[in-house]
């Protein structure tokens, strides 16, 4: 089954659901899910499976039997977009042969990453000609108005922001440039995280404007909070200095600094392309070099996810 939708449509949210929801149902001997990550995985295209279970912390014996009994799987692939690969994954970790894992797959992608002519990179049996009757396609769809108010009731009561849903619903119905926004499960997350800061302010904004002060106040929250979770962890060494230097000199301010420049340099020096691939030996004294080593004191997975969700 290919999963789409539009970034920050609820992809990765929706695969930890089923996978959390597929664990309470299993009966013995059922079929196991496995949510993968792919961006964690080097080369996927080769021994993902095993790769994962390793990450898991399973022992090669435990793998080596595992497969070796036919173990049935229900593999759930999140972010297929994020490791710029044109392979078919299900064909070429040989899913459902006799020599490979078994299994049922369930694979996710941005809408938009997808092109033209892209079946046979997700089809079980890319050949056929006509419907393959062994693949599904699901999209996932933006939020409707009844949907939004549902997620907007439960954000006010989980989080203390002093604003009532009806304060917030006069808000978005005021600024008519957010519509486009907040049908989208993520950029709806945003919107409310910032919204009373920047009404507070009492600007008025263009549309465009009005994005960008949203995207940066969001982004402050961001690292305002894991300032706070940082300040309670036991920090030593280099990474405490640093630590220390930055929060006396502004945490928030100089993180996002630094992923506006990195925003920039992706786009004027790495076409666009928001995966990097820096070599240690190749990339010495240039930009990425640089960025690297500025920003070598954040945890990489929340950087990768912060700048998936930050794009244009």
């Amino acid at each position: 089954m290919l999963l789409t939708g539009d970034s920050g449509a609820g992809k990765s949210t929706l695969n930890r659901l089923l996978e959390k929801q597929l664990w309470e149902k299993k009966e013995e001997p059922g079929a196991i899910p496995l949510f993968i990550s792919l961006a964690s995985i080097d080369k996927p295209e080769h021994d993902l499976i095993a790769k994962a279970l390793k990450k898991k912390g399973l022992s090669e014996f435990q793998i080596q039997t595992l497969k070796k009994e036919k173990q049935k799987f229900i593999f759930i692939l999140d972010g297929y977009d994020e490791i710029r690969q044109m392979q078919n994954l299900y064909l070429s970790n040989r899913i459902s042969q006799s020599d490979g894992w078994q299994g049922q797959m369930v694979i996710s992608c941005r809408s938009e990453y997808l092109g033209q002519d892209y079946l046979s990179r997700f089809q079980p049996n890319p050949n056929l000609k006509g419907k393959d009757s062994f693949f599904q396609e699901v999209v996932i769809e933006p939020f409707s108005e009844a949907e939004r108010q549902c997620y907007l009731e439960k954000y006010v009561a989980h989080n203390q922001m002093g604003w009532a849903s009806q304060r917030y619903q006069a808000a978005l119905e005021q600024q008519p440039h957010l519509k486009a926004l907040v049908s989208n499960p993520f950029l709806l997350r945003v919107v409310l995280d910032a919204l009373p800061y920047l009404e507070n302010e009492g600007k008025v904004r263009s549309a465009v404007q009005l994005r960008l002060d949203l995207y940066d106040q969001f982004v402050r929250l961001w690292f305002e909070r894991n300032q706070q979770r940082l300040s309670t962890q036991d920090l030593t060494g280099t990474r405490g200095v640093i630590f220390r230097e930055l929060s006396d000199d502004g945490f928030a301010r100089h993180g996002l600094q630094f992923v506006q420049d990195l925003a920039v340099h992706l786009y004027t020096e790495n076409a666009g392309n928001s995966v990097l691939h820096y070599s240690l030996f190749n990339d010495k004294g240039n930009w990425q070099e640089a960025l690297y080593r500025c920003g070598r004191w954040m945890h990489k997975n929340q950087l990768r996810h912060l700048l998936t969700r930050l794009r244009p």
